[in-house]
């Protein structure tokens, strides 16, 4: 037998464990990429909450300062309304920061995916460059 003839049977007997590898690191890789995007959906449903807290917040401090403005009889005067005013920059900058640690939080799940990609990869090189190696090791054997 030449040894094309044995490198040929070894390279049947060794591909189809070494693409069962390739194929359960690969599925690895999806199972862990859903898993992070189910955490990001949990992540946006959370700041969600949280953003419409703070709106619900801003209201009931926005109605109490016009309340206090009429008890006192100042509805339409300029102290009402630069209270008024002052509360929608404090809602807004409590708002940007909520959207902020979201971002932060988003961030923060795609390089934990990036990660997961390279060392993926680094696998899946690894494999591929032992595979020629493991294969003329087991055709010697032959």
């Amino acid at each position: 037998m030449s040894t094309d003839n044995y490198y040929e049977q070894a390279k049947a007997q060794y591909d189809p464990a070494y693409n069962q590898k390739v194929q359960n690191y690969n599925n690895q890789l999806a199972q862990n990429h859903l898993a992070l995007d189910q955490q990001k959906t949990g992540i946006n449903a959370n700041y969600d909450t949280q953003v419409q807290n703070q709106q619900r917040n801003n209201q009931l401090v926005r109605n109490s300062i016009s309340n206090q403005m009429l008890g006192r009889g100042l509805a339409n005067s300029s102290i009402a309304i630069s209270g008024l005013e002052q509360q929608n920059a404090v809602n807004s900058r409590l708002i940007g920061q909520i959207n902020a640690e979201r971002t932060g939080a988003l961030n923060d799940i795609d390089a934990q995916k990036a990660l997961l990609e390279q060392n993926t990869n680094n696998i899946l090189a690894q494999l591929a460059a032992d595979r020629e190696n493991e294969i003329r090791a087991l055709a010697m054997q032959l």
